[in-house]
């Protein structure tokens, strides 16, 4: 949506050469082609930080508690066991993270329908 005090002087594509729209889409594929580059970039280089191994304190407080439960020990590691951390204190919004990670789309237990809905939002 148009914004700002320039509304009336805009141009629908509709209204100009094809030339312009060639112009125009030649531009607008460009520009997409370099965030889609710029997001690739930035995927690759957060999976070679959660490769890494954690140095600092509390990641090793928390992998001495999942000592033998994995056979790798990476920051994604420490995110996940600190993610089950919260959602087994009761934390409802890492509850559904957790389920959302796993694949399951809610919580199942026989005979008994549960539904966590959030509407406090």
């Amino acid at each position: 949506m148009p914004r700002g005090q320039n509304k009336e002087t805009l141009i629908p594509m509709g209204a100009r050469t094809p030339e312009e729209v060639r112009k125009i889409t030649s531009k607008g594929g460009k520009r997409s082609g370099e965030v889609r580059k710029a997001r690739k970039t930035l995927k690759e280089t957060m999976n070679m930080i959660l490769e890494c191994v954690p140095t600092d304190q509390e990641s090793k407080d928390i992998m001495a508690e999942i000592e033998g439960l994995v056979q790798k020990y990476d920051y994604s590691t420490v995110i996940m066991a600190a993610l089950a951390k919260k959602a087994k204190s009761g934390d409802v919004a890492a509850i559904k993270e957790l389920r959302d990670l796993i694949g399951e789309g809610g919580i199942s237990i026989p005979g008994v329908k549960v539904e966590i809905v959030d509407d406090l939002t």
